[in-house]
């Protein structure tokens, strides 16, 4: 069996163009994520004292963790539209640092790093391989 690559030349006003898509993708990229920054750091204020932090999340809403023993974690639509307590479970306030992607929440609390699957699910369970281990969670998208 043979493959046979074939390349196709490309001319200097298409070169151009994708050169002009790239750059206009980065920008779009750059910009959404700054401007996301700046609504965190106006929302900042409002939280109060037992926040401990404000972490982005996929789906539009952002997780804040707070040093409030029955509702260590509430999370905020990004419009500030609604305001509503993740499910505690056994989470140990404070909650200081928080990530997730689209089917798990990770959480690092005054214990361990946990795990909630975002799927009818009411209990954190330790994350395999951190057993009693205070990490930060990080999720690649």
């Amino acid at each position: 069996m043979t493959t046979e690559t074939v390349s196709v030349p490309i001319s200097g006003a298409e070169a151009r163009r994708a050169a002009r898509n790239a750059g206009a993708i980065a920008a779009a990229s750059l910009l959404s994520r700054g401007l996301q920054f700046g609504w965190q750091l106006i929302l900042v204020p409002g939280l109060g004292p037992a926040a401990y932090g404000v972490y982005g999340a996929v789906l539009a809403f952002v997780q804040v963790g707070t040093s409030i023993p029955e509702t260590p974690l509430w999370r905020v639509e990004q419009d500030g539209s609604a305001i509503s307590s993740t499910p505690s479970g056994n989470l140990s306030a404070p909650v200081v640092a928080v990530a997730s992607s689209a089917t798990t929440i990770y959480v690092t609390d005054s214990h361990a790093m946990l795990q909630l699957p975002t799927a009818d699910n009411d209990i954190w369970r330790e994350v395999p391989g951190l057993l009693g281990t205070r990490a930060a969670p990080v999720v690649a998208y």
